[in-house]
């Protein structure tokens, strides 16, 4: 199975959280921010050195601390979790992950899809769930429309 709803969440309080804080969180590359970092401080945004483990990112930026972020980060056991803005118009290339994800939408939309190659799937997820989708699957993200996109994403090791 590709992915599995979790639960209902809801986005709405959840992005208006992210509004709150949205000037103190710092962006990375294509505007991504780490909700945890590992214990020297390092962001686990991108492709991971060879010597790093995922789980290695699991203590929680301050600028999180006190939010449903952090309940969030709880209820699901995540590390190594993220705020990932993909912008309109735009694909990550295709690439297979070491954990599953969780991934929680916040804003989206029908043409914000996962494409699994091997399995041949377009996968759109609504918000208003948490999602378990297996990313160790190879396969890409794709933005098709004229909106920018934000989820929640977290490593997870939920099998």
């Amino acid at each position: 199975m590709l992915y599995q709803t979790l639960g209902v969440v809801d986005h709405l309080k959840i992005y208006g959280a992210y509004l709150k804080i949205e000037n103190a969180i710092e962006w990375y590359g294509d505007r991504q921010s780490s909700l945890q970092v590992s214990n020297d401080g390092h962001s686990g945004i991108g492709k991971l050195q060879m010597s790093r483990d995922e789980h290695d990112y699991s203590i929680l930026n301050p600028v999180f601390n006190g939010t449903v972020f952090e309940d969030l980060i709880s209820e699901y056991k995540l590390f190594r979790t993220r705020l990932m803005w993909v912008k309109s118009k735009s694909c990550y290339s295709i690439h297979k992950d070491k954990t599953k994800r969780v991934h929680i939408p916040l804003m989206t939309n029908e043409q914000c899809m996962f494409l699994f190659p091997d399995k041949v799937e377009l996968i759109h997820l609504p918000a208003g769930y948490s999602y378990l989708v297996d990313t160790r699957e190879s396969h890409t993200f794709c933005n098709f429309s004229d909106s920018d996109r934000l989820h929640l994403v977290g490593c997870t090791d939920i099998i």
